[in-house]
């Protein structure tokens, strides 16, 4: 929510350090308004009642994430797309999707390696 309440969001360069000192303010916040609570003799509920709903930031920067991994795949060349998705989508091993497609094991973990090379390289630079 902090992210989205910011009045020029366009102008983050870096996504992740940015999300991150939204996360770290706001467990200083948190930290901060437990010690005033324990001062006053309050006692928290924080630790009793835990809350198992992921918070709105973690939500967003899940979605955002989500939505830069699939525009990388989509950018991949299709037989290494293919092979890509056979091996994180479906789970099948290597040897599985080798003969699946017949080509070798070595062919499959060539194009994984470019997959994911393609993918971070792609996931860092829209940081």
């Amino acid at each position: 929510m902090r992210f989205l309440r910011q009045s020029e969001p366009q102008q983050v360069f870096n996504l992740n350090a940015f999300l991150f000192t939204i996360a770290a303010n706001l467990a200083r916040d948190h930290l901060r308004n437990v010690k005033r609570g324990q001062s006053r003799g309050l006692v928290s509920l924080d630790n009793e009642i835990a809350d198992s709903k992921p918070h709105t930031e973690d939500i967003i920067a899940k979605q955002c994430l989500e939505a830069q991994l699939q525009q990388a795949i989509a950018c991949l060349p299709e037989k290494t797309r293919e092979i890509f998705l056979l091996y994180r989508a479906d789970e099948l091993s290597y040897k599985q999707i080798a003969a699946q497609l017949d080509i070798s094991e070595r062919t499959v973990e060539y194009h994984l390696r470019q997959a994911m090379l393609h993918c971070r390289h792609c996931l860092i630079n829209q940081e």
